[in-house]
């Protein structure tokens, strides 16, 4: 009998040990042990991953490599507009790239750049986001469950962690599109220390000078943006890791006719920068400390001949976040606090040579302290794990102190065959507040603090769901419920022509009152094999109530979608060759149109109907009399 037994001792960089020991069974027995090195053995393996997977707490991941087999906008990539292929999320129409996560509108959504918060993460009248894909090591959204350090919103998460690993060599990754390209390079500095750039720009003014033989010959429209990221990773040892982020985004849209002498022109700018520092004390505890800043600003511009107005706004955040991560026993705990300190200045227009006066009482900035403290611990018994935390928030407005407990818990209990059943409550509070001006996708809205007559946000979450894998493991279905009981709620009730008053003021136009969002969400998800995607359809419910709209009664959010319907499917060929279709079915929104328009003079009059009335009647008059009635039921 022969035999071979080959055993490896050592695997390493700089080679690995193999020893060989040979057997020979006979009437003579000879034994034969031997010791060789050889060079570096690399074994690679390959497998695509599933452009969405929902981690254990109920989180969507989304993988910014297996984002490239989407279908692409304009030939660009998007994360978000992968995000809004998922249930209980939705878009509001076309030239809208905002986020609107159960019924709430995209100023409840947090969104961040490694924990650094965004402003406004649209390019292109909501075509394009601010992400480039390459920049990042994974994307996460969380639409449920809210850990206990990650507040300040009334809605969803959306996190976008860069990459910070630490690179052995350069790469050079990027996409060019018709509209946009993208490059992304990665660079080591040191053995222990990577430098990451990237940059994203758009060439889509030769494509509008395709299309302008549609407007007039004394018309010109131009438009342009700009993306530049930067991570700078450090790890000093084993125990330290600093990790500096930059960002810079910048738009521009101008509009001139020629023949009226009008030049208009809308630019907005967002800019983050952020240290971060991570420290393992021990195996048990580890501390992360953040200081950032973030700026967000908006101008909007119109000249004619020598008349000049402009409607400036701009908001910066300079914060802290520190928490703690540790173990006790079996319990896994979080601590930690915030502190930011926001400066806003909120639209208020200026002119030059017209409407000579106006707003003479603007304070021109508002300044807002916001903090926070937080516990949270997760423990896990048999089948039951329970996540349970306490946040305690607060805001300081001159005089005006808004704040008070968020309260939270998350209980999953694990089925048998493999089925999970969860359920979760908490409180949110929001103390900034985004005032909508424009539903057509320009930057136009602004934001205000919570001061003694707007004031802080607030919202009950109860979320259950239940998880049924098939057999097999190729399928699943994903079954979740959700209730939102809505306080303070706000809604602009001015016009662009109300901000030129001398005695305009901001609060006197904001309404607010209370809401209620609630559905049921239903997916079915394959990741394995050559066909994968999912198909998702959520029935839902957004109502509002507000005391000067409707008499007092509820009516539809403008976000309010009964029916929406996600199907997205990616099919591998081969190595070289995919392919992906997604498909999106929605019914309509609550809006408020006109339901009459008669002439006084030359002037066009219109007649409102009520507030985001579901029916639409549309009357048409005359000097004499009714032309004709149009009845719609929206």
């Amino acid at each position: 009998m022969l035999r071979y037994i080959l055993v490896v001792l050592f695997a390493g960089l700089m080679g690995t040990n193999v020893c060989a020991q040979t057997e020979t069974h006979s009437d003579d027995t000879i034994r034969t042990d031997s010791i060789w090195k050889i060079q570096e053995v690399e074994v690679v393996a390959s497998k695509k991953v599933p452009v969405l997977q929902r981690s254990a707490k109920g989180d969507w991941k989304l993988d910014p490599n297996a984002v490239n087999f989407m279908p692409r906008m304009l030939g660009d990539s998007d994360p978000i507009k992968t995000f809004q292929l998922l249930p209980g999320v939705t878009t509001a129409g076309e030239l809208n790239g905002g986020l609107y996560v159960h019924g709430s509108e995209p100023g409840h959504n947090l969104i961040c750049i490694d924990g650094v918060p965004v402003y406004n993460s649209s390019h292109l009248l909501g075509f394009f986001s601010i992400f480039n894909n390459d920049h990042f090591s994974f994307l996460s959204l969380n639409k449920s469950y809210q850990p206990a350090d990650r507040g300040g919103r009334l809605a969803a998460v959306v996190e976008m962690t860069p990459r910070d690993s630490i690179v052995q060599r350069a790469s050079v990754s990027g996409n060019v599109g018709i509209l946009a390209s993208r490059i992304t390079g990665a660079i080591p500095v040191t053995p222990n220390s990577a430098l990451y750039l990237s940059a994203r720009v758009t060439y889509v003014n030769p494509v509008i000078s395709l299309i302008e033989g549609g407007f007039e010959d004394n018309t010109r429209l131009r438009y342009g943006f700009q993306d530049y990221n930067l991570t700078y990773v450090w790890k000093p040892d084993s125990k330290n890791k600093i990790v500096l982020n930059s960002y810079v985004g910048n738009d521009l849209l101008k509009l001139k006719e020629h023949q009226y002498q009008v030049d208009f022109k809308i630019q907005w700018l967002n800019a983050i920068a952020s240290l971060k520092w991570e420290h393992r004390c021990n195996e048990k505890v580890s501390l992360t400390q953040r200081v950032y800043m973030t700026h967000y600003r908006t101008n909007l511009r119109a000249n004619q001949n020598s008349l000049n107005m402009t409607m400036p706004s701009r908001l910066t955040d300079v914060g802290y976040m520190g928490n703690a991560d540790w173990r006790l026993g079996t319990w896994k705990i979080k601590s930690g606090g915030t502190f930011i300190h926001h400066i806003l200045r909120p639209q208020y227009p200026e002119s030059v040579n017209i409407f000579e006066g106006i707003n003479a009482g603007n304070p021109g900035r508002y300044e807002m302290e916001e903090f926070a403290l937080y516990a949270e611990a997760e423990k896990k018994w048999g089948n039951l794990t329970m996540d349970m935390g306490l946040r305690y928030s607060g805001a300081i407005q001159n005089d005006c102190y808004n704040g008070g407990a968020e309260p939270r818990i998350r209980l999953e209990y694990e089925l048998p065959e493999d089925r999970i059943l969860s359920l979760s409550y908490q409180l949110n509070r929001q103390y900034m507040n985004q005032i909508t001006v424009s539903s057509a996708g320009l930057p136009i809205d602004f934001w205000m603090p919570s001061t003694k007559d707007i004031s802080g946000q607030k919202v009950h979450s109860l979320d259950v769901s239940f998880l049924q894998p098939f057999p097999g493991g190729d399928y699943e279905l994903l079954v979740e419920g959700y209730y939102r009981k809505l306080y303070h709620q706000t809604i602009f009730n001015g016009g662009l022509l109300d901000m030129f008053n001398q005695t305009y003021r901001i609060e006197d136009h904001v309404l607010t009152g209370e809401g209620r969002n609630y559905g049921v969400e239903l997916m079915l998800k394959k990741s394995r094999g050559r066909w994968n995607g999912w198909i998702g359809y959520t029935l839902a419910w957004a109502d509002r109530q507000f005391p000067e709209l409707r008499e007092g009664n509820t009516f539809p959010a403008k976000y309010d979608r009964r029916h929406n319907v996600n199907a997205m499917v990616h099919y591998t060929l081969d190595d070289h060759w995919d392919f992906a279709m997604t498909f999106v079915y929605a019914s309509g929104n609550a809006v408020t149109y006109p339901r009459a328009m008669y002439m006084i003079g030359e002037n066009a009059v219109c007649v409102y109907d009520e507030y985001n009335l579901s029916l639409i009647h549309i009357s048409v008059l005359s000097q004499n009399g009714l032309i004709g009635e149009l009845l719609v039921g929206a």
